[in-house]
């Protein structure tokens, strides 16, 4: 990746793309190595510290007021959040200051750094060319404790644009093509304030406060609604890994070649592109039976039968609808679009993760909920204890989804 690709480092809370990539979102992403992260990491260090204030906390230039995501109403539905003023001394800046809770002046972080098959940690000022190196094995410490952190790498294609993103800590570094930045702030969804929505968690649920606090580095990404279509349909009965290795198979096959000479990526094939396979061809890719959805869903979206426009201006209920009325999209996958493809946040998907969850932790002391026809249970049940999170229910879902596949309540690991 060229050094001058670099366009920004930026401190943002609740941002964890290793946790994002194992929660239900089926995105595009790669984890580079460890070498390679720290070659990243390296590169953004000698370009110089380009900090910017955290997504949530921007600060204005002069030190001035700063502003930050204010919770509205939490009965509204769709974006929960909004722009609101806060007084200044109020909020911790981000510029030009150390990350740990209570250090404001001294302009250093903690970064382990690999040499072989030691480990040191090094002391990065933030004002470029001041570094400090430990012994290996012993870690730097302050007043608030020990910040030692290891950087990782990630490389995320969405359509035709392809970001590779360095992570140490709250840090992350964004290195994408000229004019893009904005593009992958609004993927990441990086304008919303996911700390209040944790916050807002009903302190008497353990359970999903425990799960909100785990997972608290998801964030829903903004993806293109065409793609979760068909991302979602062949995720019936498949495990993430598979539903990644099937999607970059089709992208390969079908999607047009992007990316600099010698990569081999591709973008994510449009509705035309991918209506060119037969159904024979489709079956030759392991898809199953849902190589025949596949194959009618694309002759739906290319005859217009299926109109991705129409549908990205509709609002849940009505997406709810039409995305059930398509051969092979049922309850869960029209969902899952509406979620990932759509951001309708206040989507709950109940998949069989989801379902276990609501059984074990919700149906206790449910009531009438309880006792009425075993079909729609779940859906009850969400509704009697998720209601009051109108707006961004599926937010919360993530959290349980990870939560519980990393080990829920029995140790879960990060």
């Amino acid at each position: 990746m060229p050094v001058n690709e670099m366009k920004t480092i930026r401190t943002i809370r609740n941002f964890d793309l290793r946790q994002i990539a194992e929660s239900g979102q089926c995105f595009r992403m790669t984890e580079l190595s460890a070498a390679e992260a720290e070659t990243l990491w390296r590169a953004a260090e000698d370009q110089g510290w380009t900090e910017e204030p955290s997504a949530e906390a921007p600060v204005k230039s002069g030190g001035g007021e700063t502003t930050r995501r204010a919770a509205t109403d939490s009965s509204r539905t769709g974006e929960p959040f909004e722009r609101g003023p806060v007084e200044s001394g109020g909020e911790e800046t981000m510029q030009r200051t150390a990350t740990d809770s209570g250090r404001t002046g001294e302009p250093f972080e903690r970064v382990p750094v690999k040499s072989g098959e030691e480990e040191t940690t090094r002391r990065t000022a933030i004002d470029p060319g001041r570094t400090e190196e430990l012994p290996a094995g012993v870690s730097a410490k302050s007043g608030s404790g020990e910040t030692t952190r290891r950087v990782t790498a990630h490389r995320i294609v969405s359509g035709s644009r392809v970001l590779t993103a360095a992570q140490a800590g709250e840090r992350t570094a964004f290195f994408c093509g000229d004019g893009e930045l904005a593009y992958w702030e609004e993927y990441f969804d990086l304008g919303t304030d996911y700390g209040r929505m944790i916050a807002s968690v009903d302190p008497q649920d353990g359970y999903l406060r425990r799960a909100a606090e785990f997972g608290g580095g998801i964030r829903i990404l903004r993806q293109d609604v065409w793609e979760m279509i068909i991302t979602f349909v062949i995720s019936q009965q498949k495990t993430i890994p598979n539903i990644r290795a099937l999607v970059e198979a089709l992208c390969a096959r079908y999607g047009t070649r992007i990316g600099r000479e010698g990569e081999a990526l591709y973008a994510f094939p449009t509705p035309r592109q991918l209506n060119e396979a037969e159904l024979s061809d489709l079956l030759e890719l392991k898809l199953g039976y849902r190589a025949k959805y596949i194959k009618r869903i694309c002759g739906d979206a290319c005859s217009g039968a299926l109109d991705l426009e129409r549908l990205r201006r509709m609002d849940y209920p009505a997406a709810m609808a039409y995305l059930r009325g398509f051969y092979g999209i049922g309850e869960k996958v029209a969902n899952c679009v509406c979620l990932f493809g759509l951001h309708q946040i206040e989507a709950f998907p109940i998949d069989t993760w989801i379902r276990k969850i609501l059984l074990r932790e919700y149906l206790p002391g449910s009531g009438p909920e309880a006792d009425g026809p075993k079909t729609g249970l779940c859906a009850r049940l969400a509704e009697k204890h998720f209601a009051r999170y109108a707006g961004y229910a599926g937010v919360l879902q993530q959290y349980m989804f990870y939560y519980e596949r990393r080990g829920g309540d029995c140790g879960a690991t990060k």
